[in-house]
């Protein structure tokens, strides 16, 4: 069985991705056979490479959104579950700040990632819109900070 070894040209246009980018993939790689002297890898390795640079360049923040994604559940049950209307509207502020906190992260994510931020907006059909101005929340994706008066 032979290896099929594919160039930065041929990577770039099978992921769909500039070809610079796959360059600046490569360069550490070592190449795993050359044809008319140019290297070539396995497009797996190119992947993996890809990858790896990803979430370097990424800084963690996918995993910090994850995380805040989990502690928001959590604070949105405990506030769902609150036995008493006292004890929910104690607990209100902090989980509408949090959620603030947390659609700006999305929103700054979205712009490191050229991606529109308008579209992190947690304003769902799950949340009604009323609700939104009552928290200090944009339904254009951004906080104005201020926390709600119950």
């Amino acid at each position: 069985m032979t290896r099929h070894l594919v160039s930065a040209y041929a990577a770039s246009r099978l992921l769909e991705k500039d070809r610079q980018t796959i360059e600046r993939a490569t360069r550490s790689l070592e190449p795993d056979g050359y044809e008319r002297g140019k290297p070539r890898w396995r497009l797996a390795r190119i992947v993996h490479a890809l990858n790896a640079r990803a979430g370097r360049n990424n800084g963690g923040a996918g995993a910090d959104l994850e995380r805040r994604f989990a502690e928001l559940e959590k604070r949105y049950d405990a506030v769902r579950t609150a036995p008493t209307l006292d004890e929910r509207r104690q607990l209100a502020p902090a989980f509408f700040a949090f959620l603030a906190d947390t659609e700006d992260m999305m929103t700054a994510d979205a712009r490191q990632h050229s991606e529109d931020p308008r579209l992190t907006s947690f304003a769902s059909p799950s949340i009604p819109a009323c609700i939104w101005p009552r928290c200090g929340m944009r339904s254009a994706g951004t906080s104005t900070r201020s926390l709600p008066s119950f």
